[in-house]
């Protein structure tokens, strides 16, 4: 398998790709994603495609229901403690910058901002 090496681009897709699948449990397909970095990004979903080939090369996407591929992947994981421990850095990283108590609070002042903003009497 080829050594895993993930551009902001492809973790970007990799990050909306997840995101998508917690939030609607269905199968993602790139212009799902294309859409829900449309605003942010501006990827085309021919771009999306072709990242998400590169993240199923490299092991980080497995295509549906294919639980071969899925175990593969899984005991490369668990068999590459370098990979385990990069892995394990970026999780903890993404976790510290998007839960921190700072993001939170201004996420939940937004929100109630925007509340308050729509149900506000004219």
């Amino acid at each position: 398998m080829p050594d895993l090496r993930v551009s902001p681009r492809e973790r970007l897709v990799l990050t909306a790709i997840i995101e998508l699948y917690i939030a609607t449990g269905e199968r993602v397909a790139s212009q799902s994603v294309a859409h829900s970095l449309a605003d942010r990004e501006g990827l085309s979903s021919a771009t999306v495609r072709n990242v998400m080939v590169t993240l199923a090369v490299t092991g980080l996407l497995a295509p549906e229901r294919d639980s071969s591929m899925l175990a593969e992947y899984l005991e490369r994981l668990l068999s590459d403690r370098s990979l385990w421990a990069e892995f394990s850095r970026q999780g903890i990283e993404n976790a510290k910058n998007r839960f921190d108590i700072v993001t939170q609070t201004a996420r939940l002042e937004d929100l109630y901002s925007a509340a308050i903003a729509e149900f506000k009497p004219a």
